[in-house]
């Protein structure tokens, strides 16, 4: 009995190593197009959630990201200079336009 849970645990271990090689590579590739349009992996990020789920509200974006919203909005400000996003977004001062 010893014996097979032994083995589970090399299977266990060789598929965790496996994983982490494998996500080592694939963020590497990531990373490295991303830089090769000019963009780092935080505003390819940020430009990732806007495209997939739409216009959101800065706190959401960063929370999809876990970052703070202060530096979502600087780096939408930055895509924005750019001309790589045009802000679309609910802001905190667009919010309460929303009930009136």
């Amino acid at each position: 009995m010893l014996e097979l849970q032994e083995i589970g645990t090399e299977r266990s271990l060789h598929l965790y190593r496996t994983l982490a090689q494998t996500f080592k590579s694939v963020n590497e590739h990531a990373v490295s197009g991303s830089k090769v349009h000019g963009f780092n992996p935080t505003a390819y990020g940020v430009l990732e959630v806007l495209y997939m789920k739409g216009a959101q509200p800065i706190q959401q974006v960063g929370a999809q990201l876990l970052l703070q919203s202060g530096n979502v909005t600087y780096v939408i400000d930055k895509l924005e200079q750019k001309d790589c996003y045009t802000a679309n977004i609910v802001r905190r001062t667009d919010v309460s336009s929303l009930w009136n």
